[in-house]
């Protein structure tokens, strides 16, 4: 789907792609789980022009 890169998002990036300085757009992952509600969990950053994506260092596992 997206390019991911070995590099993940540091806050110094301060939401402007590092390569280009064109703002980042969040990346989200819809939860949809049998029992529960649903959310939307933030995953990453994204560059429209680089296509590239900065995930974010922490990422949780959540079950489906």
């Amino acid at each position: 789907m997206y390019k991911i890169g070995n590099e993940p998002y540091d806050e110094s990036f301060n939401k402007k792609c590092p390569k280009c300085t064109l703002g980042l757009v969040r990346l989200y992952r819809h939860i949809n789980p049998k029992k529960g509600k649903q959310k939307w969990v933030s995953m990453g950053w994204y560059c429209n022009r680089c296509k590239y994506v900065w995930m974010d260092k922490k990422i949780e596992n959540y079950e489906d």
